[in-house]
């Protein structure tokens, strides 16, 4: 007959817990954004509305989405060359890389980082006297960064 036994113990003391949410959050949402784009590259969606994405994120890890986003929604001209993709998107059956998938997007942040790499910035407050919203849009293309 096989007798299993358990015992509990203390943790040493030097051993200290701390709750570490934000590394499993981070690591959650650069997941998700992954597959998203992911998907994108696959079956193409030509508009996304991102709210608040960067919530979880470090600044280098917002750095690195807002710029990602900045790559893939910014036309490209006639004269522009498209900027070399560290991660192509190959055809299948192909050995070439496929020409990338635009997309319109609007982020809705509360970070630096964003607004640093935006076309426009759209903001929305409450007027105090009438008691309804009102929207503000300011086109950041006339500053070239």
């Amino acid at each position: 007959m096989l007798q299993l036994s358990c015992a509990a113990c203390e943790p040493p003391a030097w051993v200290t817990w701390l709750p570490r949410p934000a590394p499993a959050a981070r690591a959650q949402t650069v997941a998700a954004l992954a597959l998203l784009f992911a998907i994108h590259a696959f079956q193409p969606s030509p508009f996304f509305v991102l709210d608040e994405i960067d919530a979880a994120l470090d600044a280098t890890n917002v750095a690195r989405v807002a710029r990602y986003i900045q790559s893939h929604t910014r036309p490209l001209g006639e004269d522009a060359a498209p900027s070399p993709d560290p991660n192509p998107v190959l055809d299948p059956g192909a050995r070439r890389p496929a020409p990338r998938r635009r997309f319109q997007s609007i982020v809705i942040s509360l970070k630096d980082a964003f607004y640093e790499k935006a076309d426009a910035l759209v903001g929305v407050s409450r007027d105090a006297d009438s008691g309804a919203s009102t929207m503000f849009t300011f086109d950041l293309s006339a500053y070239p960064a």
